[in-house]
């Protein structure tokens, strides 16, 4: 029996982890997923 992946788990679990920015713009909350280099930056 093979494992089953943890995004097909009940309730599912992403595969993060993910480095997110979330700001404000004109009144709207923008997220972002952001590369290991830009997080560097």
């Amino acid at each position: 029996m093979g494992s089953i992946c943890r995004c097909k788990a009940d309730p599912p679990q992403l595969h993060g982890p993910y480095i997110v920015w979330t700001r404000k713009v004109e009144g709207k909350t923008v997220t972002r997923v952001l590369t290991p280099e830009q997080l560097a930056d």
